[in-house]
């Protein structure tokens, strides 16, 4: 084995010998028992060996990867038929990079395997397939299974996407929205105390504010259901870049108790974009950012125009963890721990990079905090 694949961040960068393959690929499609088993299951299930290497695959599987036969998946891993951004990755792919420390497929597979005993994980991965993004929400079991003198593990893979889309609904109707409708019935309540018409005026301009928050948390879901579906309509335009901040600054500089400081980009600059995703995608990242920071705390904003792109970069004083950088875009991660959420810097990500032309990456580091940027198309 050459130097750099002995070399691992999780689990053993070991490749079974391609001729070891065959033969236990052979051995286990004559057993009739096996595949009556795995032909039970509706969706995708494999069987890998000690290797992680695919052995034994079930008719859902060739379909739902649109494969013709065993044979284009016997060998793999996991990740790499699923299409896992990361599977490729150094030191040996799948299983071995800084990614897979996160993953619960990689958890699942490793723990069966070294406690020859069943194991129940979720998992999410960030695939590509096509050339765009996926996002996959699964809930993976992992079991020992003694077959032909050795033991195996038996892989089936279930799509929990829905149930995860489910949460995020519930998450924003029910606690978002429904805390958006609390403060409209309680601004609606003090119409009847108001006795001036400056006062009157006032809470007219709160009331707009909060209907228009309100409107804005379902059109934000709706788009996203759209776009994960690619049928997201955009409507670019040239704008000037500190519009869009000057937009997000409106929605959260008195939503949080953190301070939003913002700095516009000193010369006047456009950016070619979509004025409504645009600033729901950067109002993303603003407002986990300062759901992030401490009361006393501060979220800076700044605009910084490049040769072709225009940069937003949205700094707040706390740190992500190590583990947690590894799974910042994934969908329904959440360092909150409530069920749900998560869809900011997905929601953010898939919209920039998939619909707009942009990108969105960031950095965490101890004594410079996070920060977020987000980069948009500059327009000619």
């Amino acid at each position: 084995m050459p130097a750099a694949a002995s070399v691992t961040c999780f689990d053993s960068p070991r490749r079974t010998p391609p001729a070891t393959i065959a033969r236990a690929a052979r051995t286990l499609s004559a057993n009739l028992l096996l595949t009556q088993v795995l032909e039970a299951f509706p969706s995708l299930a494999i069987v890998v060996d000690d290797n992680r290497q695919i052995v034994a695959v079930n008719g859902a599987t060739l379909r739902a990867l649109d494969a013709s036969s065993p044979s284009q998946l016997i060998g793999r891993r996991l990740g790499e038929i699923l299409g896992c951004v990361h599977a490729g990755e150094p030191p040996a792919g799948c299983g071995t990079t800084p990614s897979c420390c996160a993953c619960g497929a990689a958890h699942a597979l490793r723990d069966a395997r070294q406690r020859r005993e069943r194991q129940v994980m979720e998992c999410r991965i960030l695939a590509e397939r096509l050339g765009r993004p996926l996002a996959l929400d699964l809930r993976v079991h992992a079991t020992p299974v003694w077959l032909a003198d050795r033991y195996f593990t038996a892989l089936s893979l279930e799509d929990i996407a829905a149930e995860k889309r489910r949460q995020a609904l519930e998450r924003v109707f029910f606690h978002d929205v429904l805390n958006t409708a609390h403060v409209l019935d309680a601004q609606v309540h003090l119409l009847a105390e108001i006795d001036s018409l400056d006062d009157a005026l006032q809470l007219s301009e709160e009331l707009n504010g909060s209907v228009s928050q309100l409107v804005q948390e379902i059109r934000a879901q709706r788009d996203l259901a759209a776009a994960e579906r690619g049928d997201l309509i955009v409507q670019r335009q040239h704008l000037p870049a500190n519009l869009v901040l000057l937009a997000v600054r409106d929605l959260y500089r008195s939503s949080h108790q953190a301070t939003l400081t913002c700095h516009p980009a000193p010369e006047t600059v456009f950016v070619d974009t979509d004025r409504t995703l645009a600033i729901r995608a950067l109002g993303n990242l603003v407002r986990n950012a300062l759901e992030a920071t401490p009361p006393e705390g501060e979220v800076a904003v700044c605009v910084v125009p490049g040769q072709t792109d225009v940069a937003y970069h949205v700094h707040n004083p706390e740190v992500i963890p190590v583990e947690d950088r590894l799974q910042v875009f994934q969908r329904s991660f959440t360092t909150k721990g409530e069920p749900g959420r998560g869809l900011g810097t997905y929601g953010a990500r898939l919209i920039v990079e998939e619909y707009l032309g942009g990108r969105v990456e960031f950095r965490s580091e101890e004594g410079a905090g996070t920060i977020f940027s987000l980069r948009l198309p500059k327009a000619d």
